[in-house]
């Protein structure tokens, strides 16, 4: 994932990865095998991840299954941070943007695993790009990807990444501080009406997130929580 700010400097990334800062909040979960929303379901079992997505009541279950073979960085799917935002990814892919899945552009920063963009390309999504700044992560999502997706990985951070194109979705599972100084960047690459799906919120400081998006023309769709985190989905207008 992505480096974090250093709250004891003046430097705008500190030497800490995301992975490492959040380990002791890591160990306050309690690991969910299953986790459900409205229309998804995110079922865990060892490395392999399944998303049920359901349209409606009474019709058919989507089922889309992947393994991590790697994964020695974050997201493994069984944090909140993580299940709630398979599960929004699921639901704005499939609900939400109206274009076909292979016409969809997405980027997933901070992409630690690369979970969540396998789980888009497993969705039909066929223009991922993703990046990391932390080596070991860019490494893992290298190896978990290999050449089975269609996912363009690079090793840097927000503010070196040089988009080369303009996305329907953006996915930022981060600390809500990286997340709070990211939202202008993250609006300026988003198409109008694009979505930004972003996680790893502690509870007390959602509505700090929600106003600095509608700053930069994104307003809150969505939203869920899980053992004081929250996920939200904020759409470019």
């Amino acid at each position: 994932m992505f480096q974090i700010f250093d709250t004891d400097s003046d430097s705008a990334f500190g030497a800490i990865s995301y992975f490492d800062a959040i380990k002791e909040q890591y160990d306050a979960v309690v690991p969910q095998a299953v986790y459900g929303s409205d229309t998804a379901r995110i079922h865990i079992s060892e490395k392999t991840i399944a998303i049920d997505f359901v349209q409606a009541l009474h019709e058919p279950v989507t089922r889309y299954e992947f393994t991590l073979p790697h994964i020695h960085a974050f997201g493994n799917g069984k944090h909140p941070t993580t299940y709630m935002c398979l599960a929004l990814l699921a639901e704005t892919l499939h609900t939400r943007i109206t274009k076909k899945p292979d016409e969809i552009t997405m980027l997933d920063a901070g992409t630690g695993t690369g979970i969540l963009a396998i789980a888009a390309a497993v969705m039909g999504v066929t223009h991922i790009d993703a990046f990391d700044a932390s080596i070991q992560a860019y490494e893992c999502a290298r190896n978990n990807i290999g050449n089975k997706f269609p996912i363009t990985v690079q090793c840097c951070d927000i503010q070196s990444f040089e988009p080369k194109r303009m996305y329907d979705c953006i996915t930022a599972n981060l600390m809500t501080t990286l997340i709070i100084a990211s939202a202008p960047k993250f609006s300026s690459m988003l198409e109008n009406q694009g979505y930004c799906i972003v996680s790893g919120i502690i509870d007390e400081r959602q509505y700090e997130v929600i106003e600095t998006f509608r700053k930069y023309n994104c307003i809150l769709k969505d939203g869920q929580t899980s053992q004081g985190w929250f996920a939200g989905v904020f759409q470019k207008l």
